[in-house]
Parts: structure tokens; C-alpha cells; sequence
């Protein structure tokens, strides 16, 4: 039977399959209508049959994978049961050995589609698959795909493979962005030239009725941008719709002395989250640099702090710097210690540092107000878009290139699901905890008024109650 008699791939379908030979790691989609769950079974399929044929090895196992049941069986089971013909195998909803799968019958190799969920990945802590693939891989963390990872190997069979597809959104978002779109991988990563993107869009895919994409183009802008142009940037459950690269992520370092502040969001097995902040003085908040690492200690943090903090050459500390606001958790924590005093809080283990450093009471360590719903909702101020008095588009908040995991973490907030107003803590909050401490520090300040702004009543009796006091009088002319 010849290949392509069984499936009808599209272009961009047939861009991924060569893709798939060439790469170990491939993510296909990123936006909806592409045909990525199509891609996937499909694909799947036939890397039993080429491994059958390239290795003559039979009963290999592919596992293919959604985020539960019930996605499972819409996305796959019942597309499956009538597209696989049954002259190459059958599916058994409970097989002895397999469970729920597809067999291919012994002329073709024996081999196993197993079809699983992941509600529990640690289920198949035992398992070994030759091919892992994955329908709506942003429905997952990071864990899964590890635990995933691990298990991706098959005896004889050098060149398995891990497939994939999603559209933007969900609790994985940040981190498939950040492998897959971004290039950024954790430190000792031997297998980063291995991962590949292939875009598809609903464009791509003629199969689609002309009514689905009109429904696309009818949607919300943020959900519109995601979802059918497969802006990675703006995606359904984006805690930030406010967030724009070119306006808050390229800004330029705001010139000459001002005050600064240092925001602090303290982990250990968690990145520590520490931002340099520049205030402006129309109020505007510049971060301009940053730490982003796991497994210091308080003494270890405080003393990188120093260490990237500039200082004054004949004062010796940071006479520029306001104040350090940290994580409130801090005072009370006094776990993550190694040559601190006995019975000192993180946070006073941090201020004697800093008073050592610098000198005492120079820079104090200030607490932050956890208040989150409320914080949330004042970094929303400092995010939103206003035109200057050049009238370009600026905002009260910006970030400058070099701050890299800012820039690639919090656009990737999401809400949460159990608490309304408060984003999803199970994702990768670190640096937007940190700036919502920073910004909950600070005085409320008004937006600056833009080239077209037309004053208030109350404005303008503000403006001649100031001009009568501080107008000189005129000096009477004695005689006249």
C-alpha cells in the first residue's frame, strides 16, 4: 500500500513530515486550523511504519497524548476509528496489553499506537515509547514534557521522536514559547539544535469551510491575534493584554541621574527575581537590569546585588538608590540560610549585608505589600498606552532588551482559575511578583499629558488658583 494513498496532507503538513527526519524536538501549529491533531495521528502512524522497515524491529509503541479523556476521545479516538484504514490495523478500546490503542497487524510490524491521557503523568514512569507526541502541548507544564522526555526511547531504535502541537495560551505557554519560539534553554541543554517550529495557520488548510474563517476574523482582537494570525504574544487567558514589545519590552534607558529602586522576588528551587529600576522624572519606572537564578541563599543574593550594583567612586555605596523592595515573605522565612545568625529572618540577614557593604541605615530593605488583586491592578496602570507629548505611544512602565527573562516571563502570565483578579502562581510569576512590589512601593503618579490634551474645569481653576499665588504684583507707582 502506497503511503500516500492514506493520508492527504497539506503543504505546510508536508513541510513538517520532512521537518520530523531532520529534528527530534518538533512543534507544529500555533495557531488554530492548521490540521495539527490531523498532523499528529498521522504522522505518528507512519513513524511505525518507518521504523519498522528502516529497522525490521516490530511491536514498537508510540504513545499519542492529550491533556485528558475527554480531549483524547474528540480530538483523536473518533477522527481515528474512521480514518485508519483496517486493512493496516485495528483499534481495540481495551487491549490486554496495550489498553486503549491501534495495532498494526503483522505485515506491517505489529506496532502500537497507545492512546493515553495526561492527567497523571507519573503513570508511565516505566514506560518506553519510540515516538511521544502530544495533541495541545501548551495544556501542559514543563514536568510533563520532562517526565515525557525521559521515557522517549526505544531498544535498536536510535532516531525516536517527540512531535507536538498547540496553539497559544494555557498554563504551558511560557515555557513552549521560550523553547520553541525564543531558543532560550536551561543551562547544560545538549539537545537544543534538535528543536524546530513549523507555523500553520487556518490559511494553510484548504479543507476548512470559508466560514470558519470569517468566524477567526470576527473574534476579539487579543483572542484574534492568538488564535488565527498565531501572535505568540497575545493569546486567550493572557493575564497582560496590555503588554506590547514595542512599547514596554525595547525601552531605552532612560539618560542622566535618577533615583533608582531595587525590587526583589526571593526563591531558592525557584529562580530569586531581582530587578534595577530607574525612576523617571515624570515617574515613568525603567527596569534596566536584572538577576534571574535558583539556589542562592540570602547571603549568597544579598552579595550579588552588591556585586551588579554601581556605587558612588568616592562614597562607596548607591547614592542614586532609593531603597530595596523585597518579597514580605522574607522577614519571617529563616530556612534558607548557611552563615547567617542564629535566629536572623532572611530579610535581616539581607539588611546586614547591604549595611556592611554600604554602610548602616544608607539603604534600607523595605517590605512589600502582597495586596495581589490590588497590585495587579496598579501594574496595569503602569502598563497601559498613552501618547506622549510627541505623540508617539509610551506608557508609565518599560523594559530594555538586556532584561531578557522579564521579557519573555511576564507576557506569559495567565489568569488563575480559582481566584478571580490573581494570575495562575503555578506558572512562572517570579518577575511579575517582583515588579508588583516595585510598583505597589511607589506613589500613585498621573499619566503625563499627551500633545492633544485638553484641560478639565477643575484643571484649569487649578492652574489660575497656582498663577495668582505665585504671579508677582505690580508695584504701585507712588504720586500717580
Amino acid at each position: 500500500m502506497d503511503w500516500k494513498d492514506l493520508w492527504h496532507p497539506t503543504d505546510r503538513q508536508i513541510e513538517a513530515h520532512k521537518a520530523v527526519k531532520k529534528y527530534k524536538f518538533l512543534l507544529y501549529g500555533g495557531a488554530v486550523g492548521g490540521g495539527k491533531s490531523y498532523f499528529l495521528r498521522w504522522e505518528t502512524l507512519y513513524l511505525l511504519l518507518y521504523f519498522f522497515n528502516k529497522y525490521k524491529i516490530t511491536d514498537i509503541v508510540a504513545g499519542l497524548f492529550c491533556e485528558d479523556y475527554p480531549s483524547l476521545k474528540d480530538r483523536q479516538l473518533s477522527k481515528i476509528r474512521k480514518e485508519f484504514p483496517l486493512e493496516i490495523g485495528r483499534h481495540h478500546a481495551d487491549h490486554k496489553e496495550y489498553g486503549n490503542c491501534f495495532l498494526l497487524n503483522p505485515g506491517y510490524g505489529s506496532g502500537v499506537v497507545a492512546f493515553r491521557n495526561l492527567d497523571d503523568p507519573s503513570k508511565y514512569v516505566s514506560a518506553e515509547f519510540a515516538v511521544v507526541a502530544i495533541d495541545e502541548l501548551t495544556k501542559n507544564k514543563k514536568q510533563v514534557f520532562d517526565e515525557l522526555r525521559h521515557r522517549l526511547r526505544w531498544p535498536g531504535i536510535p532516531d525516536v521522536k517527540f512531535i507536538s502541537g498547540s496553539n497559544p495560551g494555557s498554563i504551558g505557554h511560557g515555557w513552549v514559547k521560550k523553547m520553541w519560539f525564543d531558543g532560550t534553554f536551561e543551562p547544560g541543554e545538549e539537545e537544543a539544535h534538535l528543536f524546530h517550529f513549523v507555523r500553520a495557520l487556518a490559511t494553510d488548510n484548504p479543507h476548512l469551510d470559508p466560514s470558519y474563517y470569517a468566524t477567526l476574523s470576527g473574534l476579539p482582537p487579543d483572542l484574534k491575534a492568538a488564535l488565527k494570525d498565531g501572535n505568540w504574544d497575545r493569546f486567550a487567558g493572557q493575564f497582560f493584554n496590555e503588554w506590547d514589545r514595542t512599547i514596554h519590552g525595547e525601552c531605552p534607558l532612560i539618560k542622566g541621574q535618577c533615583n533608582e529602586i531595587i525590587g526583589i522576588d526571593y526563591g531558592y528551587e525557584k529562580p530569586s527575581s531581582v530587578g534595577w529600576y530607574k525612576i523617571g522624572i515624570d515617574g515613568k519606572l525603567t527596569r534596566y537590569n536584572e538577576l534571574y537564578q535558583t539556589g542562592l541563599t540570602y547571603t549568597m543574593l544579598a552579595k550579588k546585588i552588591i556585586e551588579m550594583t554601581e556605587v558612588d567612586d568616592e562614597l562607596k555605596y548607591p547614592i542614586n538608590l532609593e531603597y530595596i523592595v523585597a518579597d514580605p515573605s522574607i522577614w519571617n522565612d529563616r530556612a534558607h540560610h548557611k552563615d547567617a545568625l542564629i535566629g536572623e529572618s532572611g530579610a535581616e540577614t539581607m539588611q546586614r549585608i547591604f549595611n556592611e557593604a554600604w554602610g548602616v541605615s544608607r539603604i534600607v530593605l523595605v517590605q512589600g505589600d502582597n495586596n495581589r488583586v490590588v497590585g495587579w491592578g496598579r501594574c496595569r496602570e503602569y502598563l497601559k498606552p498613552y501618547k506622549d507629548q510627541h505623540d508617539q505611544k509610551t506608557a508609565k512602565f518599560g523594559v530594555t532588551r538586556n532584561c531578557t527573562e522579564f521579557n519573555r516571563s511576564f507576557p506569559d502570565l495567565v489568569f488563575s482559575k480559582t481566584r478571580q483578579g490573581d494570575v495562575d502562581t503555578t506558572g512562572e510569576d517570579h518577575a511579575g511578583d517582583e515588579f508588583r512590589y516595585v510598583v505597589m512601593s511607589r506613589p500613585e503618579t498621573p499619566t503625563p499629558p499627551s500633545k492633544h490634551h485638553i484641560p478639565t474645569t477643575e484643571e484649569l481653576i487649578r492652574k489660575r488658583v497656582r498663577d495668582s499665588l505665585t504671579k508677582k504684583k505690580e508695584p504701585k507707582i507712588i504720586g500717580m
